[in-house]
């Protein structure tokens, strides 16, 4: 049983059946006579850009409003033509403004939708860490930050060279790892209350008996308590 039809050739005028997504797409000819006919017949019209001589069948015509040459005159148009509320997919944005970084101060343009959804803008990814790093964090819980102290990336590489540049859990290389093998605090080193400026506890935290090279996944186990390493001696 064929449905009943919905639409009319755009060609002939015979009413046809057509799904919605080719009615939408404009496939609504009854046949590719029409087809072949419906692109033979052209019409002249000026390009909505440049002013530039076209030649489109009649269902562009009858389906678009602005015809253009190319879509360097297309975008230059809808640059010109279609700014805010001139563009028909305007939904009320408002024009951007200047506002503070909430670390810096320095003055960033911001869309004021943007704005409403979040009480503090930032110039940068590294002005937001700033602010958030450490104690003034929301999640903070105590401990320490990444900053291991002055010696932390010579001792890391001692040990690794130590290791022989290979995960002393499961042997993997460090090749095999696809990066620089993790150099691990066998005594976590937030447990030795390193204060920069302070104090000099990261010397023993960092010494070579507390630290071995892990690859990430013997890492990652170990961070989780599912793997246990026990202190070396140097």
């Amino acid at each position: 049983m064929q449905p009943k039809p919905n639409t009319t050739c755009f060609q002939c005028g015979i009413p046809i059946y057509r799904d919605k997504y080719q009615i939408k797409r404009g496939r609504n000819i009854c046949s590719k006579q029409c087809e072949i006919s419906m692109r033979r017949n052209r019409v002249d019209v000026a390009c909505s850009g440049c002013g530039a001589a076209l030649s489109l069948s009649p269902f562009y015509l009858e389906r678009y409003k602005h015809h253009f040459c190319s879509q360097k005159c297309h975008g230059k148009w809808r640059s010109e033509n279609q700014r805010t509320d001139a563009n028909p997919v305007w939904k009320g944005r408002k024009e951007p403004v200047l506002i503070p970084c909430a670390n810096c101060g320095q003055e960033i343009r911001r869309p004021r939708f943007a704005i409403e959804q979040s009480s503090r803008s930032f110039c940068s990814r590294a002005c937001q860490a700033a602010l958030y790093a450490g104690e003034r964090h929301p999640n903070w819980i105590g401990g320490s930050t990444k900053y291991y102290g002055a010696n932390w990336r010579e001792q890391r590489n001692l040990a690794r060279r130590r290791d022989g540049y290979r995960c002393q859990c499961c042997g993997k290389t460090q090749k095999q790892n696809g990066r620089q093998l993790d150099v691990h605090h066998i005594k976590p080193f937030h447990v030795f209350g390193y204060v920069g400026g302070e104090n000099t506890t990261y010397l023993d935290a960092n010494h070579l008996s507390n630290l071995i090279s892990l690859c990430r996944n013997c890492h990652l186990r170990v961070e989780r308590g599912n793997r246990y390493v026990q202190r070396r001696l140097v």
